[in-house]
């Protein structure tokens, strides 16, 4: 490795740490775009920051695409729906405390929203730090013992909360389970 390479993967290392936010990588994810968008979404900007412009482009792709699906649900047909849901009770809840407070905000803040949303659209993909280990994990839905995705926040930054969400299981021949959480 020349030293130019050894002052890149630094350099790679440094923006790593930086971008990280302590809720995980969904929200870094965000914050992530949230920048680059400032940036005009910028393929220097992308290149700068050791980010891959083909996954941010794919992002802004999704992203176009659920809005245009959220302008064509009627949301009167969801809201029988959601009724029962708990995580929705909990908002409805939070907002009629809020209102007979006549603050202007509905009580909760931009990443407790973004948080609300993740958890639950990823109940099943969740699990609870084992007592006696810093990074394994055991699946609530399974039962199985997973490790946390080297490339993680988390890992990283090296904490590890008592639960976490993640989007998909990847395989390994490293570690002891065979199985990580990966974002």
């Amino acid at each position: 490795m020349s030293r130019t390479n050894e002052k890149e993967y630094e350099d790679f290392q440094a923006k790593q740490a930086d971008w990280g936010h302590e809720d995980g990588d969904h929200v870094t994810y965000i914050r992530i775009y949230e920048k680059w968008r400032r940036y005009n979404y910028s393929k220097s900007w992308a290149e700068d920051n050791f980010l891959n412009f083909r996954a941010l482009k794919q992002g802004q792709n999704i992203k176009l695409q659920i809005g245009e699906l959220l302008h064509k649900v009627d949301l009167k047909i969801c809201e029988k729906f959601l009724e029962n849901d708990p995580v929705c009770q909990l908002y409805q809840q939070r907002k009629k405390e809020v209102k007979s407070s006549k603050s202007r905000d509905d009580g909760f803040d931009r990443w407790e929203k973004v948080r609300m949303a993740l958890t639950a659209g990823f109940y099943f993909n969740s699990a609870r730090k084992l007592a006696n280990s810093q990074s394994d994990y055991l699946l609530l839905s399974e039962g199985n013992i997973v490790n946390l995705d080297p490339q993680c926040v988390f890992a990283i930054k090296g904490t590890y909360p008592e639960y976490l969400i993640f989007t998909e299981l990847g395989g390994t021949t490293i570690g002891i389970y065979g199985f990580y959480v990966r974002y």
